[in-house]
C-alpha cells in the first residue's frame, strides 16, 4: 500500500467502533441471511439431498468463505466474520449523509445534470428518495421504536431508510458471491484439492495461498465470474423481495464500489496484473459494473410497461456513472489525503488507463470464457446466470 492514506482517517474506524454494538448488528445481519439461506435451500440444496448453512463468527478479520468438501459438495458452509459485516455496516451507516453532503458541496455541482435530467433515474442530492414501499423489513421492524425514543432523530428519516437497504444489499452480494463459488463448483479446477476433505474459497482481498502463472490467472477469473453471478443472484433477490427500483439499483452500485475500494488498500496505485487469487479491484470493479449495467438493460426492457430502450440504457449509464462519482469521493474524505483531485481508484478508472485495463480484462475473459464451458455443465442451480450469457456483451 503507498502513501495515498491519511493515517488519522484510518484511525477513526478504531473510534467509531466504540459506539457500534455488533451483537445488534449481527442480529440484523442474521435476520437477512436466514432468508437468503431459505431460499438457497429451496431453491438448490434441498432437492440435491443437501443443506446449505451460513454463520458469522464472531471474528476481526474482514472475510467471508465458502467451505465445501468436493465428496459432500450437497452440504456447504459459508462463513461470514463479523469483522466484514461490521465494515458492511460502517459503509451502510455512514455512506447517506456524506453523500448528501457531498453533492450539497460547491465543488460537486451535480456535473450529470444537463445530460441526464430527463431520465427516469434522474435524482437530486447524493442518495435518492427511498419510497415506502422499499423500506427492508429490518428497517419497518424498528422505525416505530426510533420514532418512540427519539433516537437518529436528527437524521432525515429518508437517510435512514438508505442506510438499512443498502445494509441489505451490501450483505446480500456477499453471501451470493460465496454461494456462487459453491454452486459453479469452483474445486473442480482446483488442481490436487477435488479429493481433499475440504476446499475452502476466501472471498478477501489478501490470501495466504497465492497461485502462480495461469493458474493465478484462472483463479482471478472464478473470481469474476462470483462477483457476476452474485450480482445477478442480487437483483434477482430485489425483484423477488418488491424492490428492484432505482434507487436499489444505485445502492448496489455504491456498495459494490465502496467493497472494492476496501479491498485496494492492500494495492499499490498501479494496474499490473495482481499475484493472487483476486484480480485488481479495479478490474473487479469495472467489469462487475459493466455485467450489471448490461443485465439491468435486459432485465428493464423486458418488463411490463418498460420505457423505451434508450431511456432505459441512459438511466443505466447515470446510475453506474453517479455512484462511481459519489462514491470515490466519500470513499476519499473517509479515508485517503484528498487535495481535490480524484482518488488513485478513480484515477485508474480513467481514461488515462483504459489501454491497461484492456489488457487485464481480454486475459481474464478469455479465462471465464473457457471456464464457463465447464461451469455450465456442473452448475448446480438448474436456473442460473450461464442461460442468458449470449444475451448480452459482457464476454463478446
Amino acid at each position: 500500500m503507498d502513501n495515498r492514506y491519511d493515517k488519522g482517517k484510518l484511525a477513526r474506524d478504531a473510534q467509531e467502533n466504540q459506539y457500534f454494538d455488533v451483537p445488534w448488528i449481527k442480529d440484523l445481519a442474521e435476520i437477512i441471511v436466514a432468508d437468503l439461506v431459505k431460499w438457497s435451500n429451496d431453491e438448490i440444496y434441498t432437492s440435491l439431498g443437501g443443506r446449505l448453512e451460513c454463520e458469522l463468527p464472531f471474528d476481526e478479520a474482514v472475510n467471508a468463505s465458502a467451505i465445501v468438501s468436493p465428496s459432500n459438495a450437497a452440504n456447504p458452509r459459508i462463513e461470514i466474520f463479523m469483522g466484514l459485516v461490521r465494515e458492511i455496516y460502517r459503509d451502510s451507516f455512514t455512506f447517506p449523509l456524506l453523500a448528501n453532503q457531498i453533492s450539497n458541496s460547491p465543488d460537486y455541482g451535480d456535473p450529470l445534470k444537463s445530460e441526464f435530467s430527463n431520465t427516469p433515474a434522474f435524482f437530486e442530492g447524493g442518495v435518492p428518495d427511498i419510497p415506502e414501499s422499499q423500506y427492508t423489513e429490518i428497517y419497518k421492524s424498528i422505525k416505530n421504536r426510533i420514532e418512540e425514543e427519539g433516537v437518529y432523530s436528527d437524521i432525515p428519516e429518508n437517510a435512514l431508510a438508505c442506510r438499512f437497504l443498502m445494509f441489505e444489499v451490501m450483505l446480500t452480494w456477499v453471501f451470493f458471491h460465496e454461494l456462487s463459488h459453491l454452486v459453479q463448483r469452483h474445486y473442480l479446477f482446483r488442481s490436487g484439492t477435488a479429493t481433499s476433505n475440504n476446499f475452502e474459497v476466501v472471498y478477501h482481498e489478501v490470501s495466504s495461498d497465492e497461485p502462480i502463472g495461469e493458474d493465478c490467472l484462472a483463479s482471478q477469473a472464478r473470481e469474476v465470474l462470483a462477483d457476476v453471478e452474485g450480482s445477478e443472484l442480487t437483483i434477482r433477490y430485489l425483484l423477488r423481495k418488491k424492490r428492484f427500483h432505482f434507487s436499489s439499483i444505485y445502492l448496489l452500485f455504491c456498495a459494490q464500489y465502496c467493497m472494492f475500494n476496501r479491498f485496494y488498500k492492500a494495492h499499490e496505485s498501479n494496474l499490473k496484473l495482481v499475484k493472487g487469487d483476486h484480480p485488481h479491484p479495479v478490474i473487479r470493479n469495472e467489469m462487475t459494473s459493466q455485467f450489471v449495467s448490461e443485465w439491468l438493460v435486459l432485465c428493464l426492457g423486458n418488463m411490463e410497461g418498460a420505457v423505451e430502450r434508450d431511456q432505459i440504457i441512459r438511466s443505466v449509464a447515470y446510475l453506474n456513472v453517479k455512484s462511481s462519482l459519489i462514491s470515490g469521493v466519500f470513499w476519499g474524505n473517509r479515508y485517503e489525503k484528498m487535495d481535490g483531485s480524484l482518488t488513485s481508484f478513480m484515477k485508474l478508472s480513467t481514461g488515462e488507463y483504459v489501454q491497461e485495463r484492456d489488457e487485464y480484462y481480454a486475459l481474464l475473459k478469455r479465462s471465464m470464457l473457457e471456464q464457463l464451458k465447464t461451469i455450465k455443465r456442473h452448475h448446480m442451480h438448474k436456473h442460473n446466470f450461464t442461460d442468458f450469457m449470449g444475451h448480452i456483451a459482457f464476454l463478446s
